[in-house]
């Protein structure tokens, strides 16, 4: 377990990982691959992802989005410099 701003939580009865991170800050509209805390030794569920801040109520246009690449790694997609907050499951 690592209790942090990207961490990770195993059950220690199923296996099954939940992950957590926080990713791109200041990096521009576009799209990056990232590093999630630990790599899923199995294989990886499915991720979700958006803007990782408060926005103003006129401010739809974000598309701040997340998808595993593989088993170790997240891409994710930013706007105005915000960054995105990902939650990924698996085992």
């Amino acid at each position: 377990m690592k209790l942090e701003v990207n961490g990770w939580w195993k059950c220690g009865d199923t296996g099954l990982i939940i992950q957590w991170g926080r990713y791109g800050k200041d990096k521009g509209s576009w799209t990056y691959d990232f590093p999630l805390p630990i790599r899923f030794p199995n294989a990886g569920f499915f991720c979700i992802g958006y803007v990782g801040t408060a926005v103003s109520f006129d401010t739809d246009r974000l598309s701040h989005s997340a998808h595993l690449v593989d088993n170790a790694t997240v891409r994710v997609t930013t706007d105005y410099g915000l960054e995105t907050a990902v939650l990924a499951i698996g085992f």
